[in-house]
């Protein structure tokens, strides 16, 4: 009996610890739960607070100016990235003015609208003369927008390459907004270019057979990057490995209307992984 009683009083003590080992590990989870949320709120606000500070001149080097949107309040201007293809850039006429920010909700309608107001122009936009804009909304960096339209329904692939062998070419399906695999209108934003570099892009049009229609191929010198300016303090932090291990690079960039100029650091090569 007295065997007996030692042997519940040490299997009860067992199950005890296990429920207390039980209740740290559920309390450290719970824990871990609810700081991802309020880390990645941290990371957005010391982010912003930290642009706020380093993008108060929002003036970019352009091109000749040839038009201009009075509605909008945009001018139309030519991007000098090279002779490839013809690349605009949209410029609100009030950019020089003390307090102006593209995160202002009225100066992104006004892009929007100019943007509309080019698409729908008398322009053939096609394969070869694509309506292309450098950053349209500027919360950018390096992103290009691509407009056309093509007689089929197809879908569009495109490979970049520039002459640096550390670098791998980068290949990707256009993403359509409606969902679907194949259609007559193609916009999208060409990502994986390098800044500061030639980049040959090859854009691949497929039927909806298999078969390859056509084959474009042009050259874009990007600019370097403000995106990558980052003072010292805001780039570790961006840059610690537990941060990028725990969120998840995808994750992390879903938020990407508060965050969109750090997720065009994963646009202009895709294939970094700074976490690695």
């Amino acid at each position: 009996m007295k065997k007996e009683k030692i042997w519940k009083a040490g299997k009860a003590k067992k199950k005890k610890r296990r429920k207390k080992k039980l209740l740290i590990v559920l309390a450290a989870l719970l824990l871990l739960a609810a700081a991802v949320p309020a880390v990645v709120m941290y990371v957005a606000k010391s982010f912003t607070a930290q642009e706020t500070v380093v993008r108060t001149d929002w003036t970019t080097d352009v091109g000749e100016v040839f038009g201009r949107n009075e509605e909008q309040q945009v001018e139309y201007a030519q991007a000098e990235l090279g002779d490839g293809i013809r690349v605009l850039q949209l410029v609100p006429m009030d950019i020089e003015e003390e307090g102006f920010t593209y995160y202002d909700i009225s100066v992104q309608e006004r892009l929007e609208n100019s943007l509309e107001e080019l698409k729908s122009s008398e322009m053939d936009w096609t394969a070869e003369t694509p309506l292309a804009v450098l950053n349209p909304y500027g919360t950018g960096s390096n992103g290009l927008y691509l407009y056309f339209e093509t007689e089929l329904d197809t879908q569009v692939a495109y490979t970049i390459h520039v002459e640096d062998e550390t670098i791998s070419d980068y290949t990707a399906t256009a993403a359509r907004q409606d969902g679907r695999s194949y259609g007559r209108t193609h916009e999208f934003q060409l990502i994986g270019l390098v800044p500061g570099m030639t980049n040959e892009v090859t854009l691949t049009i497929t039927g909806s057979w298999g078969n390859v229609r056509q084959i474009v191929r042009f050259t874009v010198d990007m600019p370097d990057t403000w995106a990558m300016d980052f003072s010292l303090t805001t780039k570790e932090f961006f840059g610690m490995k537990w941060f990028w291990k725990a969120m998840g690079r995808t994750g992390f960039c879903s938020m990407r209307m508060i965050l969109s100029p750090v997720c065009q650091m994963e646009s202009w090569r895709a294939s970094m992984d700074w976490g690695r």
